[in-house]
């Protein structure tokens, strides 16, 4: 069976690392910067703060008393390939994170 795909890290922490349930557990554990997050942990911060970066380099910080659960990852969807009968078509694909990055290029943010 294959292992699990993490979603993100946990990033360096102030004061007291989070802890995390792992999803199915009922226990708590440490979790320093470098502990591997997966969809169906829950995180909490007690007295100090962190933040988790994701597989696409997005964040989000976890604040002291915070309390959150970590969502499954949604599965891409399957793209249908287009039929042609006759004629030429010409297709571009781009990521959207891409365009909206080039975008704010040329607005100069």
């Amino acid at each position: 069976m294959a292992e699990k795909a993490h979603v993100g890290v946990i990033t360096a922490s102030k004061g007291r690392s989070p802890r995390v349930r792992r999803a199915g557990s009922r226990d708590w554990e440490d979790a320093p910067a470098g502990t591997r997050v997966y969809g169906g942990d829950s995180i909490r911060s007690e007295d100090g703060e962190s933040a988790i970066r994701y597989s696409d380099d997005s964040t989000t910080p976890i604040r002291k008393g915070s309390l959150m659960e970590i969502d499954e990852p949604k599965k891409p969807k399957k793209v249908k390939k287009p039929q042609i009968s006759s004629g030429v078509a010409n297709f571009s694909a781009q990521d959207a994170g891409d365009a909206l990055a080039r975008s704010k290029e040329k607005e100069g943010k």
